[in-house]
């Protein structure tokens, strides 16, 4: 399970930088639509977040305390660029938390897993501290990541996808199959044509039932089982 936490959450920092790639740093505090979580928040929210992980898993704090003032829950980001710290130095400490928080994830995860979690407002989602740290690692962070696509469209910039355009192979009057798998393509094509050149059995139509009024007697109680 360890790895693949690990693997889910080194996919989010690989969608996450693909997100951001072509986004200039000027574009960063912009809030298209009415969208109040703009890229530069978003980065430096998911930063406090993975740092808030590496606490939880007695490691030490690697987030600027400023930081966490700026980007915690709760707060409104504004659209003032300048309030905001570059989109480089954003990305560098996600990365970095992101290996500080594998590390301890790795060392220290098992230890801690079955202890209660001191946040008491998600207590009763996530009522130990291994729940909130997969949490905080996964679903969490690919919420936000949610956020910053729909971001994206708004702007009018076009969609990203971290899967290879080699995983799918696309081929003329063929049913979309991913790669590794075309030994399906044949069978389904012939099970299309099979269908085309085969006529309808023909059936009897079903008999209609004779329509007959029903009555409720006014004492009989409705029940409803679970």
């Amino acid at each position: 399970m360890i790895e693949t936490i690990l693997r889910l959450a080194e996919d989010n920092l690989t969608y996450v930088e693909a997100l951001v790639s072509d986004i200039e740093d000027s574009q960063m505090a912009q809030q298209p639509g009415g969208l109040v979580n703009h890229p530069a928040w978003t980065l430096g929210h998911l930063v406090v977040s993975q740092d808030f992980a590496l606490q939880l898993l007695e490691a030490p704090s690697a987030a600027d305390p400023s930081w966490v003032r700026l980007f915690g829950s709760g707060g409104t980001p504004t659209d003032d660029r300048l309030n905001f710290p570059a989109k480089t130095e954003l990305l560098t400490a996600l990365r970095m938390e992101h290996d500080k928080v594998a590390n301890a994830f790795r060392e220290n995860f098992e230890r801690r897993a079955s202890a209660t979690n001191p946040f008491a407002p998600l207590v009763p989602r996530f009522p130990t501290i291994g729940d909130l740290v997969m949490h905080l690692m996964t679903t969490h962070e690919a919420s936000h990541l949610g956020q910053l696509s729909a971001w994206r469209r708004a702007q009018g910039m076009p969609a990203v996808s971290v899967v290879p355009k080699s995983a799918v192979e696309i081929k003329p009057d063929t049913p979309l199959v991913a790669s590794g798998e075309k030994e399906v393509a044949e069978p389904v094509k012939a099970a299309a044509a099979t269908k085309a050149t085969t006529k309808p059995a023909t059936t009897a139509p079903a008999p209609v039932a004779e329509e007959r009024e029903v009555t409720i007697a006014p004492e009989a109680p409705i029940v409803v089982t679970d």
